[in-house]
């Protein structure tokens, strides 16, 4: 779905139904254009909240989701750094 944006109730409710895992906002447009380009590309998805179907949880608030991107992005650093330091050695083959 398009995005960056924070589902309705009901919109999250029907994913939710429809046996959607993960809800990606951001993808769409730069895979295509990548695509288009001949880019090799990939995605590293980072989960930021539960979508508002999950009424167990504490509602999402931007505190929460800014400290979740804080985190991912340490996460994604740490990732990219030891995906380099595999093709360094060898140890990942592109096919």
């Amino acid at each position: 779905m398009e995005g960056p944006a924070f589902s309705t109730r009901a919109e999250s409710q029907t994913n939710h139904k429809l046996g959607y895992d993960v809800i990606g906002m951001t993808n769409l447009g730069e895979a295509k254009c990548a695509r288009e380009a001949e880019i090799a590309y990939a995605t590293i998805a980072m989960i930021t909240d539960y979508d508002s179907w999950k009424t167990d949880e504490a509602h999402v608030t931007v505190e929460m989701v800014i400290d979740n991107l804080r985190k991912n992005a340490e996460m994604a650093k740490a990732i990219i750094a030891k995906t380099i330091r595999r093709f360094q050695t060898n140890d990942l083959v592109m096919s």
